[in-house]
């Protein structure tokens, strides 16, 4: 979970306050990128922000993709802490809270899918499927399975 605070940008169609569930995501000016900021100095694929052993890390696509963190000049990788700003062409934003979200089984979601491949058996052949796509896109996303 990631909750930043947008301090300027030239993308008037920005919200302030972002918060964010998710442990890794991209920022970039395409639509391909999971936060889009409309800024003329952003690659369509920015960076990529990951949370990871309570640590926020902030790594650029391309070791030619400057970032700025409180007013240091980075490319690479590296790590941010609560209240740094992260300036990313002209968009300048401020981290405000971040952490690894923890994961548990749902126990409801079980139940869910128990009743619905019971009703309708074909289901079953439905999530095998979906399952393995998502292995296919995990892969090729290079996510840890």
């Amino acid at each position: 979970m990631l909750n930043f605070e947008v301090l300027y940008s030239e993308d008037q169609s920005l919200p302030t306050n972002f918060l964010n569930n998710f442990d890794r995501f991209t920022i970039g000016s395409s639509s391909k990128a999971d936060i889009v900021i409309l800024d003329s100095q952003i690659l369509p694929l920015h960076l990529k922000l990951k949370i990871k052993d309570n640590s926020l890390i902030c790594k650029s696509y391309d070791e030619k993709n400057l970032f700025n963190v409180n007013g240091k000049k980075y490319t690479g990788s590296k790590v941010i802490k609560v209240n740094d700003e992260l300036i990313i062409g002209n968009t300048s934003i401020k981290i405000s809270n971040f952490s690894q979200k923890e994961i548990a089984p749902s126990h409801n979601l079980e139940e869910m899918y128990l009743l619905a491949t019971k009703k309708i058996p074909e289901l079953e052949n439905v999530i095998t499927e979906l399952k393995k796509e998502i292995r296919l896109l995990e892969r090729s996303n290079n996510v840890p399975e």
